[in-house]
C-alpha cells in the first residue's frame, strides 16, 4: 500500500512537514455555516447545527479536520525527520538527525487492546488513557532520543491521577518506561533541528503526553492512575511523604528491606459529593492509602501515618478499643489486578493518635483506609460501596447526536459518548443520519450508566425492539443508544433538549446533569397524499410541472427554511444523494444570492435541464405513505430528443 508519508518525502527528501505547515491547513477545517458552493469535497460535509444556550453544552459541529502526515508509517535516514499522524490529531513523531544509522522506516499505529494477547495489566482504579501504540522497527536501538507524542483522554482535573507509560518488548510482559531526559534537555535531544517544541502545561492542556526513548519497544501504554510518589528503598531505610497529602507517611526502618527495592505511596482523597451521594451522613472516610507492591512482607514493620476522617477531627472522642469504637480501620491485602477485600483489623492493630492523624505499624504492604462509623458492622459494606465508586477511572468524552426523520412527525435518534472515535466515521452517515449536535468535553467515569431525557416539542417513543433509554460508557469502545422520537407540535419546529443523567428522574427528582444539548430535527420532504394526488390531477400530462407544483409547495411551507442547504439535507435523508450532486453542479453554474429561498428555478437549470418528481412510495409497494421518490430527468435540446432523451 502507499503511504502519505513517502510521498511527501519521495519528490523531495529533505523536505519534512513542520508545525508551519500544518498551520496552512486552517481552510481544511469545513464549517456548516459555509453555502453550499463554498464546498469542494461535496455535500457529505453538510452538517446542521443545533444553537447552544447558556444552559447547554452545544459546540459547533465540523467535520473532522484534514491532517496532512502519514497513515502508518514513513521514511527517515540520517537528516531525521518529523511527521505528525493523519488520523489522530496530535500524534507525532520526531526523529532527529544523526539518530537513524541507515534509511528507516518508522511505523506507528493505535491499537485497540482487546486485540492484544496480554493487554497491560491494569489494578482497581487504572485505565489505559489511549489506545495501544505499536511502534516499529521493534526492538530498534537509535543513536539518539527521538520523540514520540500521544493524545490521550484522560481527566486529571481533579489533580489526584497521574498518567505513567508502560511498555512491552514481547507483547506479554510489561513494565514502566522512565524518562530520564527532563525539558531542559529537549534542544539538546533536537540536536539542531528546527521543530517546536511545546511545555508540559501546555500538553497537558491538549491532552498529549510525551514519551523520550532511545529505543521502540514493540508497544507504549499510556495508563491513568492515582497520584504515586516513589523510590528506591535500600537495606538503610527511607521515608515516603505524598505530595498531594503532605499528611500521610510511610516510614521504612532500617532493614525492613535486604536489597534496594522501589516501593510506592498513595492517597487517594474522598470527594465529599461522592461521600454525601453514597453514604449522606452515616460515615466518614479518610483518604485511601496504599504501599506499592502489595502483599510484599517486610523484615522489619514499617510505620504508616493518616489522617482521621472529617467527623472524627472535629468532634474527637474517646477511641476505646476494639467494637466499642466508631474509629474502624479497614485494610485489604489483595494484590494484582484482583478487586479489594476490605477487612475491619481494628481489634488487632493499635492506633496512637497525634495532630489529626493515626499512627499504626504493618508488615505487609496493603491498601490502608479509616471510617468512623457509629454503625460499626456496617463499616466494611459502607467501604465496598464507596469504593467502586472511587475506583471508576474519570475520562473526557464527547456527547454527539445524530438524526433522521422516519415521517412527518416521527424520527429517529442515535447517542454516542465518544472518546476518540472518529465521528464522521460512523455507520450513522452511512445511513443517511445527520449530526445535529455535538457537545463540548465532559467528564465521565468508566462504567458510568448514562440515562437520556427529552424536553420540548420532541417526545421519546418507546418501541418494542428498542431497549430503555440507559446506556453506559465504556472508554474506547461503541457507547451508541437508539432512540425513537416524534413531534409533540408539527405546528412548531421539530426541536427539543436532550439531558444525560446518571439516573432516570423518576428514581432521584433532582440531580446533576452531565450534558444538556439542543438539537433540531434534519429536514425532511413530506408531502401527504391527498396533495400529491391533486397535483396529478391538475397538471396530468406533465412530469415537469409536477415537480414544479411540488417544489412551490414545498417552498412555501418551509418558507425561510426553504434554502438549497436544508433542501440537500432532505434529499440525503431519503436516500438521494445522486439529486444532489446533480443539484450541486447546477447551483454552482447559476450564483444564487447567500440565504435566497429555493424556487423551482433553481432545480429547472439552464439548457433544457430539468429535474423531476415523478412518483410516490405507497403503502403497495410496501414503504412509507407520502414520501417522494425524486428521479432527475435531464430533457436536451429539440435536436436530441428523437433518440437521447436520458433519464437516470
Amino acid at each position: 500500500s502507499a503511504f502519505i508519508g513517502d510521498e511527501l518525502l519521495g519528490m523531495d527528501a529533505a523536505r519534512y512537514l513542520k508545525l508551519d505547515d500544518l498551520k496552512d491547513q486552517d481552510d481544511d477545517f469545513l464549517s456548516p455555516k459555509k453555502s453550499l458552493r463554498e464546498f469542494e469535497g461535496g455535500l457529505d460535509s453538510l452538517i446542521p447545527s443545533s444553537p447552544a444556550t447558556e444552559t447547554s453544552d452545544n459546540v459547533s459541529p465540523v467535520a473532522s479536520p484534514i491532517h496532512t502526515g502519514f497513515l502508518v508509517s514513513f521514511m527517515v535516514d540520517a537528516r531525521g525527520g518529523s511527521m505528525r499522524g493523519s488520523r489522530h490529531n496530535g500524534l507525532r513523531v520526531i526523529i532527529p538527525p544523526r539518530t537513524c544509522a541507515a534509511p528507516t522506516r518508522i511505523t506507528c499505529r493505535l491499537v485497540k487492546p482487546q486485540k492484544l494477547t496480554t493487554p497491560p495489566p491494569l489494578v482497581e482504579g487504572e485505565g489505559l488513557a489511549s489506545r495501544i501504540i505499536s511502534l516499529g522497527p521493534s526492538s530498534m536501538q537509535f543513536l539518539w532520543p527521538v520523540i514520540v507524542e500521544i493524545p490521550h483522554f484522560a481527566s486529571l482535573g481533579r489533580g489526584d491521577r497521574e498518567l505513567v507509560v508502560l511498555r512491552s518488548e514481547n507483547g506479554s510482559v510489561w513494565k514502566e518506561h522512565r524518562n530520564r531526559y527532563g525539558d531542559d534537555m529537549l534542544q539538546a535531544i533536537l540536536n539542531g533541528m528546527d521543530e517546536e517544541l511545546e511545555s508540559q502545561e501546555e500538553l497537558e492542556k491538549k491532552r498529549i503526553r510525551r514519551i523520550i526513548s532511545t529505543d521502540f519497544p514493540l508497544y507504549f501504554a499510556v495508563v491513568s492512575r492515582v497520584q504515586q510518589e516513589s523510590d528506591l528503598i535500600g537495606p538503610e531505610g527511607g521515608q515516603l511523604i505524598s505530595k498531594l497529602m503532605p499528611q500521610v507517611q510511610a516510614i521504612f526502618p532500617a532493614t525492613a528491606v535486604t536489597k534496594r527495592v522501589r516501593l510506592g505511596l498513595q492517597a487517594q482523597p474522598i470527594p465529599d459529593e461522592l461521600l454525601t451521594r453514597q453514604l449522606g451522613n452515616q460515615a466518614t472516610f479518610s483518604p485511601v492509602v496504599t504501599v506499592e507492591p502489595r502483599r510484599r512482607k517486610f523484615h522489619r514493620p514499617i510505620g504508616l501515618r493518616i489522617p482521621l476522617p472529617p467527623s472524627w477531627r472535629e468532634s474527637p472522642r474517646n477511641a476505646g478499643e476494639g467494637d466499642i469504637t466508631s474509629l474502624r480501620l479497614l485494610c485489604s491485602v489483595i494484590g494484582g489486578t484482583a478487586p479489594a477485600q476490605w477487612e475491619d483489623i481494628t481489634g488487632t492493630t493499635k492506633l496512637l493518635y497525634s495532630n489529626s492523624c493515626a499512627n499504626f505499624t504493618t508488615n505487609v504492604s496493603a491498601r490502608f483506609w479509616l471510617a468512623d462509623c457509629p454503625r460499626t458492622a456496617e463499616a466494611v459494606t459502607f467501604a465496598n460501596l464507596l469504593y467502586r465508586e472511587l475506583t471508576a477511572v474519570p475520562y473526557m468524552a464527547k456527547f454527539v447526536v445524530f438524526a433522521k426523520m422516519n415521517e412527518a412527525r416521527e424520527g429517529r435518534l442515535r447517542c454516542y459518548c465518544m472518546t476518540d472515535d472518529k465521528m464522521d466515521k460512523t455507520l450513522e452517515l452511512h445511513e443517511n443520519f445527520s449530526e445535529v449536535a455535538r457537545s463540548r468535553d465532559i467528564e465521565v467515569m468508566e462504567g458510568m450508566a448514562l440515562h437520556l431525557e427529552c424536553s420540548g416539542n420532541l417526545v421519546p417513543v418507546r418501541k418494542a425492539t428498542q431497549q430503555s433509554r440507559t446506556f453506559s460508557f465504556q472508554a474506547f469502545r461503541d457507547n451508541r443508544l437508539h432512540v425513537s422520537v416524534k413531534v409533540r407540535d408539527s405546528n412548531k419546529e421539530a426541536s427539543g433538549f436532550l439531558s444525560f443523567l446518571r439516573k432516570p428522574t423518576k428514581y432521584e427528582d433532582t440531580q446533576p446533569v452531565l450534558c444538556n444539548l439542543n438539537i433540531s430535527m434534519p429536514p425532511c420532504l413530506q408531502f401527504c397524499v391527498d396533495d400529491i394526488n391533486r397535483i396529478r390531477v391538475e397538471y396530468p400530462n406533465s412530469l415537469l410541472d409536477q415537480s414544479s407544483a411540488l417544489l412551490n409547495l414545498w417552498a412555501s411551507r418551509e418558507g425561510n427554511r426553504a434554502q438549497m442547504e436544508n433542501l440537500c439535507v432532505a434529499l440525503k435523508n431519503i436516500d438521494r444523494s445522486d439529486i444532489i450532486k446533480c443539484l450541486e453542479g447546477q447551483a454552482m453554474s447559476e450564483p444564487e444570492e447567500e440565504g435566497a429561498c429555493m424556487l423551482p428555478s433553481v432545480i429547472n437549470g439552464k439548457n433544457g435541464q430539468h429535474f423531476e418528481v415523478i412518483s410516490v412510495r405507497t403503502p403497495a409497494a410496501g414503504l412509507t405513505p407520502g414520501t417522494l421518490i425524486w428521479q432527475p430527468v435531464v430533457h436536451y435540446p429539440t435536436s436530441y430528443l428523437n433518440d437521447q432523451n436520458c433519464r437516470y
